[in-house]
């Protein structure tokens, strides 16, 4: 009996771990409140890079100052670079482009900032937030990639991308190269963590149950033999 009770609690550890490892793997990759941007030959001077969503009428994203959720009253201004964090001004050359695609980071309220390394740009949302990385994109249908400087000037600008709308949630991640750009979905295994924390949890116990029931109609059925 004490054999079965330990091979249900190794079991039972077992599927906790594989249970981690899935939300972490979720929580690595595929994240639903940021935008990862990566990026290859961008011109000289390029400290950032930004997305320019299709503009939209009566866009549902727009910061609109009567809200009565704080992190909808204002875009974002920061961009927080390796060595230093930059503040631009609302009237800086990325705020005032349109050329029917507009800044995403400061034309729409729901990235915190931007933190740029070395050919790589995530643009961080607010927790929590009331906008997801697929709805977004697939909100808009389509957006451009703006290289910038560190003076918020708009450096480069490449052609138009269309996203390809999924059923399923996912989130989309966008690569720049040059003038041209390019975004890819990747599923979001999220959706399936609770089904399966749910079904072990009630799974695990009548397994137990049943190998201690077991253990113990056997030990009974040993001794009316002796």
């Amino acid at each position: 009996m004490r054999s079965c009770i330990r091979y249900a609690i190794a079991f039972l550890m077992s599927v906790l771990t594989i249970i981690c490892s899935i939300t972490s793997v979720s929580a690595m990759g595929l994240y639903q409140w940021e935008i990862n941007i990566s990026y290859t030959n961008a011109p000289q001077g390029t400290a950032f890079v930004d997305i320019l969503f299709k503009t939209a009428e009566n866009d549902i994203y727009a910061p609109n100052e009567d809200s009565s959720i704080y992190t909808e009253r204002s875009a974002c201004k920061t961009v927080a670079l390796p060595d230093t964090d930059i503040e631009f001004a609302s009237d800086c050359g990325l705020a005032e482009y349109d050329d029917g695609f507009t800044s995403c980071m400061m034309r729409r309220y729901f990235v915190s900032y931007n933190s740029a390394s070395d050919g790589k740009c995530t643009l961080k949302f607010p927790q929590p937030c009331n906008a997801d990385n697929d709805k977004v994109f697939q909100y808009y249908g389509e957006f451009k990639a703006a290289y910038c400087d560190r003076d918020g000037n708009v450096l480069l600008v490449t052609e138009p991308v269309k996203v390809k709308p999924h059923k399923h949630p996912c989130v989309y991640e966008v690569s720049a190269d040059g003038n041209t750009a390019d975004c890819h979905a990747i599923m979001d295994i999220s959706i399936y963590i609770a089904p399966v924390i749910i079904g072990c949890v009630i799974i695990i116990p009548i397994i137990i149950i049943f190998s201690i029931a077991m253990a113990i109609s056997k030990k009974k059925a040993n001794k009316t033999t002796k």
